[in-house]
């Protein structure tokens, strides 16, 4: 007996939900917070403000190396860009881990403005979504080991 009177007390059985009205976002195509977050470790942000003068490429590891088709991607990349603008790009290369691990660092500041969005946007677009692959702009090379 008690416990059908808790049964009718609690009510039993589904209880539906309070109907909801979909509230239209204010800014049309913005990505929302949820979006931005979470972070695979091979995602770039998107190129904001004036051209970089340094861009900086670093291939990380897990466990077994690097990624080398990514890092072969970028070499086809790099010499695809120099031939089509007829420069060369000064560059380091340090390496800092045990497996490969490894920075390409782009000095950018002979290269016009467009040529500098042109070559960061040609890398962002092909490597800023690899896994254990990350794009830093205007800062300086790490130390190798």
């Amino acid at each position: 007996m008690f416990m059908a009177a808790m049964l009718v007390a609690l009510g039993c059985g589904p209880k539906s939900a309070p109907p909801t009205t979909a509230v239209p976002s204010a800014v049309e195509d913005e990505p929302s917070a949820s979006e931005d977050e979470g972070d695979d470790g091979g995602s770039a942000p998107e190129p904001e403000g004036p051209a970089p003068q340094r861009l900086t490429v670093s291939f990380g590891s897990e466990c077994c190396g690097i990624d080398r088709e990514a890092h072969d991607a970028l070499e086809a990349l790099l010499a695809d860009f120099e031939r089509a603008q007829g420069v060369t790009l000064p560059r380091q290369s340090p390496h800092w881990g045990k497996e490969g691990e490894v920075d390409e660092c782009f000095d950018l500041s002979a290269l016009t403005p467009s040529q500098r969005a042109a070559f960061d946007a040609s890398v962002t677009e092909r490597l800023g979504d690899t896994r254990l692959v990350t794009i830093v702009r205007d800062e300086d090379c790490r130390e190798g080991r």
